[in-house]
């Protein structure tokens, strides 16, 4: 790559500015610890049905449709039938009843009644995630408010990367050369032929349609200037970042996957900076 950041624009105020004003997200700690209880949950035989049970029963009917043996039902869920659903709650566990479902007369004769029922939260259910270093309630809390946390940070710091990109791009001063943008254009055109060429068609003599399939833009003309915008801008993301970063321009190639692995780069020299 040859193109290259002459004069390279002050950037220092975005890192004044940042701040991390996270805070825990209970809703979030709570859903983790339901889900730790239902990997942990007891199902129990019980004697009357409720809501979201799971009920085996005989089914008796002139109807091919209720004439089951051993079916389980999940009361509520309305998989198999709203009307017999709803008849069945309040039944006793053995209880034999004619009902009348969705207009067939149904003998409903009830075999088996088992219940999820979650255990309370406790440090020994933590202790069975095998967390290292997590071996109480307490442990879990921290350590997941530490992992938020990271992440926040970091969704923080990438957002302002990408402010910072647009930032520079603007307000620097840059040499481009054509053929650094053409390298990068012509990368990305071939993914174009080649998802055309997937869906059975010469991407230069697709119609609008067509092309919209595989990109946002209506034309040949329109995507080949999208990607020329596109392409120019990774060049001057990839000068901007070894500028940044004391790399060697010339060693750089301008392709997405190399764009994308300097960005990383910049958004974790951004957080040295920070020092947070």
């Amino acid at each position: 790559m040859k193109s290259t950041v002459t004069k390279l624009a002050d950037f220092k105020d975005y890192l004044k500015d940042f701040k991390v004003d996270f805070q825990l997200d209970e809703i979030k700690l709570n859903d983790e610890f339901k889900a730790i209880l239902i990997k942990n949950k007891i199902v129990e035989t019980v004697g009357k049905i409720e809501n979201g049970d799971i009920v085996t029963v005989n089914l008796k009917s002139d109807y091919n449709k209720f004439q089951k043996e051993n079916l389980r039902i999940v009361v509520g869920s309305q998989y198999f039938s709203k009307n017999l659903e709803e008849s069945l709650v309040g039944l006793h566990l053995g209880a034999e009843k004619l009902l009348k479902v969705d207009g067939h007369e149904v003998n409903v004769k009830i075999i088996d009644i088992k219940r999820n029922k979650l255990p309370e939260l406790s440090d020994e259910l933590i202790k069975k995630e095998n967390i290292d270093g997590v071996n109480t309630i307490s442990d879990y809390k921290k350590m997941f408010y530490q992992k938020t946390k990271e992440s926040y940070i970091m969704d923080e710091v990438i957002k302002l990367s990408i402010n910072i990109f647009h930032y520079l791009q603007e307000n620097s001063e840059f040499i481009i050369y054509d053929e650094d943008v053409e390298e990068s254009l012509e990368e990305m055109m071939n993914y174009y032929r080649g998802a055309a060429k997937t869906a059975g068609f010469e991407l230069e003599t697709m119609t609008s349609e067509q092309l919209m399939e595989i990109s946002n833009a209506k034309s040949y003309e329109a995507l080949i200037t999208s990607e020329k915008n596109i392409s120019t801008s990774l060049v001057k993301i990839s000068a901007i970042c070894a500028k940044v970063l004391n790399k060697d321009i010339k060693e750089l190639e301008v392709n997405r996957n190399n764009v994308l692995k300097l960005q990383i780069e910049f958004t974790d020299y951004l957080k040295s900076l920070l020092k947070i």
